[in-house]
């Protein structure tokens, strides 16, 4: 049993592989394609998906899953497994549960209506109509209806798509989460705008880009963002990806209208990015290899982002750093008026 066990894992590293390459491909659609590539990327990334879904789905993939599990109905078969041999088989059958729930032709076709509604999504924001995008955007939610309905068709569609984004949660556990918090927040800012307190106000000023990209470096460099195995790129929307954890790569925004959009931008991705640099490459293209969910990573990252960037700790020590780089935009602003207008709260639209 030994080395069918090894085995397993062998394919699902080999699985990874190709998972990684489709990753990278993603990462060039957004960072360094040029415009005219985008139904070649499209193509590309449609039947690479599909190559994937059939490595996942196909007969040797499921023969050595089904050594250790019931394909039916993840029962575990080989009871002598370890307890982190189990979690890895079960967590390994539940991945393979959904993806044999989707056709292959809706895989492939889901995958280039992505693509295009990224770039319906990069002219509508580039012209400001949204119309570009809206016929996109509905064929998107169409389409993930009808892959919730693939999924589980005895559950709510949204609740078998949660469960790919964060394991095990349903709508009904998020509408009592989100029902206190909005209490909670709601009395929150109305305190807040009972103050009437003013700020130093950040983009009344013009903050140079390759000035900004420097102070920013220097954070990255400080937070131990390992730049042998990362990189920072710029892209229309920050985001964070990896391929392994010696590849883990972010993006950035920088307006030179905000100062603190890429700053901010750029340590949440890095609190992303620290997350998958620090998992264990052992586990490479496994459930205990991968990340936990997209709840946990949306924690670290805004860990980074808030709880460490915007904190006084953090400003005083970096003020005088920023300072340095923007003399004429802050020579008459003080640290305080500067930390307080990072944590300046406003109602979102």
């Amino acid at each position: 049993m030994g080395d069918k066990f090894e085995e397993l894992k062998s394919e699902m590293q080999k699985m990874a592989y190709l998972g990684s390459a489709i990753s990278m491909s993603q990462w060039d659609q957004q960072v360094y394609m040029p415009k005219g590539a985008a139904g070649h990327k499209a193509n590309q990334l449609s039947y690479l998906e599909s190559l994937y879904h059939s490595m996942h789905t196909g007969e040797k993939f499921s023969a050595l899953l089904g050594e250790f599990v019931n394909l039916e109905n993840g029962q575990l078969r080989d009871k002598s497994l370890t307890e982190l041999e189990k979690t890895l088989v079960y967590e390994t059958w539940r991945d393979y549960r959904a993806a044999s729930c989707l056709p292959k032709d809706f895989v492939e076709k889901y995958s280039k209506a992505q693509s295009e509604s990224y770039r319906a999504w990069e002219e509508a924001k580039e012209s400001g109509d949204f119309s570009v995008f809206a016929p996109y955007l509905e064929k998107m939610i169409q389409m993930s209806k009808e892959k919730g309905k693939l999924l589980n068709p005895n559950v709510a569609p949204y609740d078998a798509l949660i469960d790919q984004f964060e394991p095990y949660m349903t709508v009904g556990e998020y509408d009592k989460l989100f029902a206190d918090l909005r209490i909670r927040i709601s009395d929150l800012l109305m305190q807040i705008k009972n103050k009437n307190k003013t700020f130093f106000d950040i983009k009344s000023k013009k903050w140079p880009k390759e000035t900004q990209l420097s102070f920013i470096h220097g954070v990255l460099q400080d937070l131990k963002f390992d730049m042998n195995c990362g990189r920072q790129d710029a892209s229309e929307h920050p985001f964070s990806t990896s391929f392994h954890p010696t590849d883990s790569r972010i993006t950035t925004r920088i307006k030179q209208s905000d100062l603190m959009f890429g700053v901010s931008a750029s340590i949440h991705e890095c609190g992303h990015a620290l997350y998958e640099q620090g998992l264990d490459s052992m586990w490479y293209g496994m459930p205990l290899g991968s990340p936990s969910s997209f709840g946990i990573h949306e924690s670290q990252s805004r860990f980074y982002e808030t709880r460490m960037g915007q904190s006084r700790g953090f400003w005083d020590y970096y003020y005088p750093i920023l300072r340095s780089h923007f003399f004429e935009n802050l020579k008459d602003i003080s640290k305080e008026q500067f930390y307080e207008s990072v944590n300046r709260v406003e109602a979102g639209a």
